[in-house]
């Protein structure tokens, strides 16, 4: 495989004021070696994952070899998070870089090994996924763009995710200005006491993302991937949660669920005592809150009550 060989340089990071990872994700790994560096990708490879992309493409293409390394050695036996998050980067990437999508044949090699190898990181696919689906996406992103005369349409619309105190968490670049975070990869992001409250993430790739205390109010979460977030505390109230993946989710704790459409959603393993919820909430048929640990509450005032249409599948009218 050929590989960048220049370690970034300063000038090669940009403006680290941009995103607030990209200034942590220097300091972190800044000037380090591939070599030096692989440490750090194998302790914590989701938060690297994090803070890798939306990197500089120098910066990304230099750095994405401490996955290649580490998931090519002996010792990456059993590191699911690692390969997951190294298939999904470069996935992910490649629909909004076109210069990643240029170098996919130089990173074939290494792809093909590890949706190879699935059982030896010991990634069950309940829970990651189906490592050669991830393969034949980014194969598909390939040809897509072999078939267009220029390179595949960028990022149109930076999208800005903001906490309750009005600082910016991340800055997202959204491929359809009309979809908003329809859709977004969010894997593994950083989004603790975001306000996200009547935002549309249908479809969203919420994999591993903490949420800790997040408004999510009358959020669109129709068919998101939440498996493995941690929403402890956060509030998902009258939030359309219909066909979305719960599994090994942390809720509980003071998650608030009244209101919450959970037709539909897969929630074996998920981690739901503590959770509040009321009469209001809709459960898949054969649910038992009871059984997991879930706290009844007493419906508020009449006034609090949802709209029908906005406890419908899909319906998250604007506040």
């Amino acid at each position: 495989m050929i590989r960048p060989r220049q370690v970034p340089s300063r000038a090669d990071w940009g403006d680290l004021k941009v995103d607030p990872e990209l200034g942590d994700a220097y300091r972190l790994f800044g000037g380090k070696t591939v070599e030096e560096a692989i440490p750090l990708f194998a302790e914590n490879p989701i938060e690297r994952a994090a803070e890798l992309r939306f990197t500089p493409t120098a910066v990304f293409s230099y750095y994405l070899y401490c996955f290649v390394d580490f998931l090519l050695s002996p010792g990456a036996a059993g590191a699911a998070d690692a390969a997951s998050c190294f298939l999904r980067l470069v996935r992910d990437r490649m629909r909004v870089d076109p210069s990643i999508v240029e170098r996919y044949a130089a990173l074939r090699p290494a792809i093909d090994a590890v949706a190879e190898r699935q059982a030896f990181y010991d990634a069950d696919v309940a829970i990651y996924g189906s490592f050669p689906d991830l393969r034949r996406e980014m194969e598909a992103l390939h040809a897509r763009a072999g078939s267009h005369d220029g390179p595949l349409p960028g990022a149109v619309e930076i999208i800005e995710i903001r906490d309750c105190y009005g600082d910016v968490l991340m800055r997202h670049p959204a491929t359809r200005a009309a979809a908003g975070l329809c859709g977004a990869v969010l894997e593994g992001a950083e989004l603790s006491w975001a306000e996200l409250a009547g935002q549309d993430l249908e479809g969203s790739d919420l994999y591993w993302a903490r949420l800790f205390q997040a408004n999510l109010e009358r959020a669109n979460l129709r068919g998101a991937d939440l498996r493995g977030a941690d929403l402890k505390g956060a509030s998902l109230r009258f939030a359309n949660l219909a066909g979305a993946n719960l599994g090994r989710d942390n809720l509980g704790g003071a998650t608030s669920l009244e209101g919450a459409h959970l037709e539909g959603a897969q929630l074996s393993g998920t981690q739901l005592a503590g959770a509040t919820y009321d009469d209001r909430t809709t459960f898949p048929p054969g649910f038992s809150p009871d059984e997991a640990g879930m706290v009844k509450t007493a419906a508020e005032r009449a006034g609090d009550a949802a709209p029908e249409a906005e406890r419908s599948p899909g319906g998250n009218r604007e506040r």
